[in-house]
């Protein structure tokens, strides 16, 4: 009989602790702020850095397009293997000169 009678008091105390915790825990979730509605994102701007061509010195025809300024002396290969020495550079604009066209079969190892 004793033990039933402890059985039954653990039991409850138990039910009412478990009770209590919910809802404790129910008041905490509910005294939360509601979050802000969301701001809607900003607008796309234009990109922040500049960029930079390189033309050929005689026709004008745009070699590269660059981010990075570039300076007298400065080569390039392009993708047609002709290799061009900048030769003038002015604002954002660099004049370039044809110095001779690349072979890359010269470069490439002997299998």
């Amino acid at each position: 009989m004793k033990n039933r009678r402890f059985f039954c008091i653990s039991r409850s105390t138990l039910v009412i602790g478990a009770v209590l915790l919910a809802v404790s825990l129910g008041l905490y979730v509910t005294s939360q702020p509601a979050t802000p509605e969301q701001k809607p994102l900003p607008a796309p701007q234009s990109p922040s850095y500049t960029s930079f061509v390189i033309l050929e010195e005689t026709t004008g025809e745009t070699l590269m397009q660059i981010s990075v300024p570039p300076t007298v002396g400065d080569e390039l290969v392009t993708d047609t293997n002709k290799r061009y020495t900048v030769v003038k550079v002015e604002e954002k604009r660099a004049y370039a000169r044809f110095v001779e066209d690349v072979n890359l079969k010269k470069y490439q190892n002997p299998k």
